[in-house]
Order: C-alpha cells, then structure tokens, then sequence
C-alpha cells in the first residue's frame, strides 16, 4: 500500500524487500532492495541487506560489490569490512577476507567479532600462507575477553570456538 502511494518511497521497498528475505524469497528481496536503493543510494543498511540476500544465493561477487558500496559510504564502519571479509572468505577469496578483517581491527582494535574472525581465519583458513596458530590464540583470546568469554550469536561463534578448543 504504501509503494502504491508513493512509488519513490525507499524505506516501503526496503521493508518489503526485508519481509521477502525474511521467507526465503531472496530474488524479490534483492529486487526491492535494489528499488530502495534507486531512490536513496546512500544507505549503507539496503546494501547491506541486498548483500545478505546475494550471499544467500551464491552470488558472492554480487554481495562483495554491495560490501563495496557500504565501505565507500562508510570507509570507518569496521562492519563492512567484516561483512566483505566473510563474503571473501566463503567465496574462497582467502588473502582478500584476511585482508578485510584486519583492516576492521585497525579501525576499532577492541571490536570482538573483528577479532574473532581474523582469529578464525589464522586458524583454520585452508590457505597455508594465512595461517598463523600462535597468532590465531592471542587474537582469539583477546575477542573472548572482549566477549566475556560468552557467545552472544554467530557473531562470534568463531571466537567461542577457538577460545574452547585452546
């Protein structure tokens, strides 16, 4: 009802383009979003959900172009680069995602699911050259003290991983 009362009002495509990906139908969701953001290409939050939903249909050059867009927009969120670094890491960009989660710890240094991921990666990254063990431990502990040794959500499941297993 609302795009039909305004067809150039963003935000109505936005939440309907978040109730789409919220029941699976991810190819509307990226449609809306994509409206939503025909009519304010400035927020960094509809890139950031039309990424989700291409990364939720394998379309990670797709979702990283979005992550570009938020870090263009916001070149201090450490969120975005966390957000790319991922996309990088599950589409098997490994330098890439390293890269990406260690800019995020520059920007904020204490920023737990920052560092639980860049722990993650020199754990466990298939990539021999990007693994560092020792490394992987001090970052990790350092994000489950950040955490309280808690594992809130996925956000930093990875930490609460390593911090288990070391």
């Amino acid at each position: 009802m609302a795009i039909q009362l305004n067809p150039k009002y963003a935000n109505a495509y936005h939440n309907r383009g978040a109730s789409y990906a919220t029941i699976g139908q991810f190819d509307k969701a990226i449609e809306d979003y994509g409206e939503a953001i025909r009519f304010h290409p400035g927020s960094t939050s509809t890139f950031n959900n039309r990424a989700i939903a291409y990364e939720e249909i394998e379309k990670f050059d797709k979702a990283i172009a979005d992550y570009d867009q938020v870090i263009r927009i916001t070149p201090k969120d450490a969120d975005g680069y966390v957000d790319r670094g991922y996309a990088y890491f599950t589409k098997g960009s490994y330098k890439e995602a390293a890269s990406d989660f260690e800019k995020a710890v520059q920007l904020i240094p204490n920023n737990a699911r920052a560092l639980a991921y860049l722990a993650w990666i020199k754990a466990t990254c298939p990539e021999a050259s990007l693994r560092n063990g020792k490394e992987a431990i001090r970052i990790s502990i350092k994000a489950c003290e950040l955490s309280k040794w808690k594992e809130p959500g996925d956000n930093l499941r990875a930490c609460g991983r390593l911090c288990r297993d070391w």
